[in-house]
């Protein structure tokens, strides 16, 4: 019995363009993460464990408002920032294609469907990854699984956002 692979995922080139990029980078600078700290305040902490990773990382956190994915890039140093995809449900801001160019544009979000076929979505991200690009994705819940007691990275509005960084077949908690 054959088994029919799925398409790969087609996804735009252009949110991951130099000239792309740069423009994000000047839009998240000077005003998007401006304004996000005059209404909320950010602090990281223990970044420094985060600047020793080298090539692409998996960064995980809870999930529990839509300024996450925003609030973990400030967080990160800037070589994973410029060069990383927030994955997000196809399903939510991906269904309205002026809602999507804008995410890409901001935060270069990525697309995965949540009810299956999520394979060539993960495949691809596979292959960002093992070129440099980082991974944020967007955890379901807003508690995520932890066996080990964490410190967050980031605290923002009074709220906590525990961090996890993952590369290769290592992975470790952002610890105090």
């Amino acid at each position: 019995m054959e088994t029919t692979s799925q398409p790969p995922v087609k996804l735009p080139s252009w949110p991951r363009a130099r000239t792309v990029r740069g423009a994000r980078a000047i839009l998240q600078t000077f005003i998007i993460f401006p304004l996000m700290g005059a209404f909320s305040p950010l602090t990281v902490i223990d970044r420094y464990r985060v600047k020793t990773i080298k090539g692409g990382a998996i960064f995980v956190s809870n999930h529990s408002s839509a300024l996450d994915a925003v609030v973990m890039l400030q967080a990160l140093p800037s070589r994973f920032r410029f060069r990383a995809f927030v994955v997000a449900a196809a399903d939510s801001i991906f269904k309205r294609k002026w809602e999507a160019m804008l995410t890409e544009l901001l935060i270069n979000t990525f697309p995965i469907p949540r009810a299956g076929g999520a394979r060539p979505a993960l495949d691809r991200l596979k292959e960002h990854l093992s070129h440099g690009w980082s991974v944020e994705p967007k955890a379901p819940s807003a508690r995520p699984s932890c066996t080990v007691e964490c410190s967050p990275i980031v605290k923002y509005s009074g709220r906590r956002m525990r961090s996890r960084f993952m590369t290769g077949r290592k992975s470790s908690w952002i610890t105090s």
